[in-house]
């Protein structure tokens, strides 16, 4: 199997998918930006082991150790909408914790809010350095068009307690969210950064 079809290498981010399906396509509320890593073509069962994922992994910082971003590597474990309660934790829990067993890195985790505040003190605890919730679009109307499905299946309010609460739990620095510059109001984006900023993320 071609190493990109697992994981992906961008500067000193190595993204890995090990599902990659979003539940967000299936019932018709995909991001309106997004095609992204996700399958889209129906195979749903698509799911990379985690011995594939691992091999994926020391693939990469093998090749890493050639190239500028040796020492700096960070892991990029991500993961499409899962209704799971856990925000899609559970899951990414064996690679995670795989990966850290296996190699002496750092693994970030992009995730969806969790309904309950214990999955991120868990998230934590399961190893990984680094955590991202990425609310995408700071403007409320805005995000509840560009992103339908984010905004009726979790809602930017979840979001935004989610990454505050992160960033009580989670070393200072280590809690992320993206925002998607051009589908806002450059405005709107500076009050996003403002915000989260303000919050410790």
């Amino acid at each position: 199997m071609p190493f990109s079809k697992i994981a992906q290498v961008h500067g000193s981010l190595i993204v890995i998918t090990p599902s990659p399906v979003c539940e967000f396509f299936n019932t018709k509320v995909e991001c309106r930006y997004c095609a992204g890593n996700f399958d889209v073509t129906g195979r749903e069962n698509v799911v990379y082991t985690v011995e594939e994922v691992v091999e994926a992994v020391g693939a990469a910082l093998k090749e890493g150790g050639k190239t500028t971003f040796v020492g700096s590597s960070v892991i990029y474990l991500s993961i499409g909408f899962s209704r799971d309660p856990s925000g899609g934790m559970e899951f990414l829990r064996p690679y995670l914790q795989a990966i850290k067993r296996h190699y002496n890195c750092l693994v970030a985790v992009e995730a969806l809010p969790p309904k309950e505040n214990h999955w991120i003190d868990e998230t934590y605890a399961m190893g990984a350095d680094s955590v991202l919730y990425n609310i995408e679009i700071y403007d409320e109307g805005l995000f509840e068009i560009i992103c339908p499905g984010r905004a009726t299946l979790i809602g930017r309010k979840r979001y935004i307690s989610a990454l505050e609460y992160a960033a009580k739990i989670f070393p200072s620095g280590t809690v992320s969210s993206h925002l998607i510059v051009g589908l806002e109001p450059p405005g709107s984006t500076c009050q996003g950064i403002d915000f989260l900023t303000g919050i410790g993320v």
